[in-house]
């Protein structure tokens, strides 16, 4: 049954995504750590890189009815969040 499983279009589709997903964090994560990063910061950034939100339509600052409004919206906002020490 577990041969069955494996060989199944779909499940197959579903493990190979999976194990493709977590080798690139793997991999991101290590290239953070060879830049000079602490292994928790690595991690960190590679999770807010991953779920990042884009605000601009959720959170407008101008109306997304003409260009100008839409071009507004089109910004990036950094929150600066000090590390404990």
């Amino acid at each position: 049954m577990a041969q069955r499983l494996t060989e199944s279009g779909p499940f197959r589709k579903i493990l190979t995504g999976i194990s493709l997903f977590f080798i690139v964090c793997v991999v991101a994560v290590l290239g953070y750590m060879a830049a000079g990063w602490k292994l928790a910061d690595s991690i960190y950034m590679v999770i807010i890189t991953i779920f990042g939100v884009g605000y601009g339509e959720v959170h407008p600052i101008a109306s997304n009815r003409d260009a100008e409004g839409r071009a507004q919206n089109r910004r990036i906002e950094l929150k600066v969040i000090p590390l404990p020490d």
